[in-house]
């Protein structure tokens, strides 16, 4: 049985990142996860050239951006995942909402 320990809200600031020297024009396919996607809506609409596709999750697809070496492929995730990947941020703070805050919840088997 599972117990319900802790919950913690954390502040996600989301940003579009790619490899370095490429520009946001050059992009033509961005993924992560998709909450990151459903929070980022707007900018996604404000940029129609590229596509943004869903990954398992936020730092998997920063670092699928990092080893495919693809310019074309751009990442939405944390300002921590483009340093952890070497990639370039070309946009931060993308979410709609500039308080963008995410809850999870620690469990445990008892």
């Amino acid at each position: 049985q599972l117990q319900h320990h802790a919950e913690v809200h954390v502040l996600v600031q989301l940003c579009l990142m790619a490899l370095p020297g490429v520009p946001l024009a050059e992009l033509r396919t961005v993924r992560t996860h998709p909450m990151a996607l459903g929070q980022c809506r707007i900018f996604c609409a404000q940029h129609p050239w590229f596509q943004a596709v869903p990954h398992d999750d936020t730092a998997g697809a920063a670092r699928e951006v990092a080893s495919r070496g693809d310019r074309t492929l751009g990442a939405i995730a944390s300002e921590a995942a483009a340093r952890h990947y070497g990639l370039e941020i070309l946009a931060h703070s993308i979410q709609d909402m500039p308080a963008n805050w995410t809850r999870f919840v620690v469990v445990s088997k008892r």
